[in-house]
């Protein structure tokens, strides 16, 4: 690093450049390479609190496993029909929901080589802020609560999408009583009519940079919070931002399917926000944005807080 090889640079020449672009502080002067050439994250801070290292799935979820790869199981079975052996996927037993709570789902599969499979399940929860006597504002946190990655077979590059749609029809969706399904419109048509033949609402989503935006929005006022994933912590810590364009892709040689999903479910939290009121008052809510809420006031003199993260 610059501050070690040169003793005219001490680091406190550095510390107000690091605090507001650290990743490029780092990589310009500190002899760490970002994981992206034009990195759209670049406050990676942020992003290990949003995965948080010490917030894993036992203290998030209160269960009584350390580690979320130990959330869903690969089990060998014999075909009666075939004789041969096959494989399934299985929801642990101690993954549960709750009944009363509205959880957001999606999906995403990577149809290129090889191809990936991204799930993450999400809801929303009020924090509510006082900033003045009679006018409170609630910021929307989005917690997530599931999420994998099925990988590509290793021999023929792809995931089999049939075990795939057999766990989320028969393992995930009946663990979940209150849940809408969103994915985009490539997923195949005969899962999403399976889905809707058991009464889940199903949406088409594509998931966009403006997504991407609210999520990232979003993570840096903290109101994202996951358990830590390794996946889908370099997902996001790898996505890359056109400079001219100003497109978010995925990073070199690397998927985004997890990453899409909890922009997505990120965003679905945004928009259809928390509805609940703190005690006394009448609040209709959306998102907050910081220092933009726009407000609507009430006929009781209270003010119902609407609003989103904008790009």
């Amino acid at each position: 690093p610059t501050w070690e090889l040169n003793p005219t640079q001490p680091w406190e020449h550095f510390s107000v450049r690091y605090k507001k672009d650290p990743e490029a502080t780092m990589r310009d002067f500190g002899a760490l390479p970002s994981a992206a050439r034009s990195p759209f994250i670049t406050n990676t801070e942020k992003l290990r609190t949003m995965f948080d290292w010490q917030h894993d799935i036992k203290k998030f979820r209160r269960i009584e496993s350390r580690y979320s790869e130990n959330s869903v199981k690969v089990v060998e079975f014999t075909d009666l029909k075939t004789r041969k052996t096959e494989f399934k996927y299985e929801l642990a037993e101690w993954i549960t929901f709750d009944d009363r709570t509205a959880y957001h789902l999606h999906f995403d599969a990577g149809l290129g080589r090889p191809s990936n499979f991204g799930i993450a399940v999400g809801h929303g929860e009020p924090a509510t802020e006082k900033i003045l006597e009679d006018v409170a504002i609630v910021h929307v946190m989005t917690k997530i609560d599931f999420l994998w990655h099925f990988s590509a077979d290793p021999v023929l590059h792809e995931v089999d999408f049939s075990k795939v749609e057999d766990f989320i029809v028969f393992q995930l969706v009946p663990r979940i009583k209150n849940l809408r399904i969103s994915t985009d419109r490539w997923n195949s048509a005969q899962l999403i009519q399976k889905l809707r033949k058991l009464g889940v609402t199903v949406r088409n989503k594509v998931v966009s940079d403006d997504d991407y935006f609210t999520t990232k929005n979003q993570m840096e006022f903290g109101l994202v919070d996951a358990y830590w994933y390794e996946r889908a912590y370099e997902e996001f810590r790898r996505l890359e931002k056109d400079p001219r364009r100003g497109k978010i892709m995925k990073g070199i040689n690397y998927t985004k399917d997890i990453a899409d999903c909890i922009s997505a479910v990120t965003s679905l939290v945004v928009e259809q926000g928390v509805h609940k009121a703190a005690p006394g008052r009448n609040l209709g809510v959306s998102g907050f944005t910081p220092g933009r809420a726009s407000g609507t006031r009430a006929k009781s003199g209270r003010v119902m807080v609407r609003g989103g993260f904008r790009r």
